[in-house]
């Protein structure tokens, strides 16, 4: 069976507009306001994320690189690394099991990364 559960990654087009859809149950001040200029991305990696159930949007993620400093006991030089800046589950799909969901599908989607190779060591 096919799993019903994806991580779609959306590119942004167009300036100061976000490739995430005016969509009933999402807070458009996170999703609509703070776009800035497509390739404009001062701090790089920029992702924009949707979670989706049997292809409806479930939920949404901004999501941009960044450098786990090397001042962290162990780390001996600095450790490129996500951070997830809006995470949001649809208004009427709360309370379901599907913010868990869509993170541990983030958690999959970016598990290659060098951070997890250095959990592993400690």
């Amino acid at each position: 069976m096919v799993d019903r559960l994806q991580l779609k990654i959306l590119q942004q087009v167009e300036d100061y507009v976000t490739p995430f859809q005016v969509v009933e149950g999402f807070d458009d001040r996170w999703w609509h306001r703070m776009a800035g200029r497509v390739g404009d991305d001062t701090l790089g990696g920029k992702e924009y994320i949707q979670f989706l159930a049997d292809s409806v949007e479930v939920g949404r993620a901004e999501v941009t690189d960044w450098p786990l400093s090397d001042s962290y006991i162990g780390v001996d030089s600095t450790v490129p690394t996500k951070e997830i800046w809006f995470f949001e589950i649809r208004h009427d799909l709360r309370r379901q099991h599907n913010g868990a969901e869509f993170a541990r599908h983030l958690i999959s989607h970016y598990a290659v990364l060098p951070l997890d190779r250095f959990l592993r060591r400690r």
